[in-house]
């Protein structure tokens, strides 16, 4: 088997057909799990706060993305130089 063949997987993945974007919250769930499971001194605050440092980083996504939405929108508007 050629090594460029066992890349293949990595240069060119599954299509999701435009839904790539649901694949952030999970990601960010388990990042936040594995965080907290470290970084956590009392393990009885552990779900609570896992769940608060997935909602803080979903809602800063989804505002950044307004943000982002809104600065391309803004530029649109400008006259385009000569």
């Amino acid at each position: 088997m050629p090594l460029l063949a066992q890349w293949r997987v990595f240069m060119e993945p599954m299509p999701a057909h435009g839904y790539e974007w649901l694949l952030l919250a999970p990601m960010v769930v388990l990042l936040s799990l594995a965080y907290k499971a470290v970084r956590c001194e009392n393990m009885e605050r552990y779900w609570k706060s896992s769940a608060i440092m997935s909602l803080v980083v979903i809602g800063v996504l989804v505002i950044l993305t307004f943000v982002g939405w809104g600065l391309v929108e803004l530029m649109a508007m400008l006259p385009a130089s000569a």
